[in-house]
């Protein structure tokens, strides 16, 4: 086989498909084992299971989209990284949501903490996402930082408002 000029050898193609298997079984593992330990960890602390679910669960089935942002950042391949994280997103939004409604009917019920904490606090971390970046033509530290921020502002108020 042969792809811009160099010579790729059966043995690689194999090593790799290996390699690749053998990575995603040991993200899926691990994201089973922080989710399932994780919420009964939190359970054995008396922790709310909305904060449950916005923490330790929201992180464990995230970590596939976060080891590959990791993994391209270290390998300077940072456009995979973005299109990893707002492909994602495009998918949970288009086929996951609607799917879900198809199945439970034709209305999907909404609590109140959703449409006064969740649904604004989604929008707030979206803009925070996309429109700098559409401006300036790339993802800065003080995004993260004010994301990171957001999110930690998301949590105290799931908090308060569960409590």
């Amino acid at each position: 086989l042969k792809k811009t000029g160099m010579v790729i050898e059966r043995k690689d193609i194999v090593k790799n498909i290996v390699l690749f298997v053998l990575g995603a079984a040991t993200i899926f593992v691990g994201a089973q084992l922080m989710c399932d330990n994780g919420a009964e960890f939190a359970r054995a602390l008396n922790v709310p299971e909305g904060i449950i679910g916005v923490t330790i669960l929201a992180v464990g089935t995230s970590l596939p989209e976060l080891v590959t942002a990791i993994t391209s950042i270290i390998k300077k391949k940072a456009d995979l990284s973005v299109g990893n994280v707002i492909g994602a997103n495009i998918i949970d939004l288009t086929l996951i949501l609607p799917v879900c409604a198809l199945i439970y009917g034709s209305k999907l019920p909404a609590s109140p903490t959703v449409a006064m904490v969740d649904i604004p606090a989604c929008l707030i971390i979206g803009i925070l996402s996309v429109v700098p970046t559409l401006i300036t033509k790339k993802f800065s530290r003080w995004q993260g930082a004010l994301m990171l921020a957001a999110y930690a502002v998301y949590i105290v108020l799931s908090v308060i408002v569960m409590a």
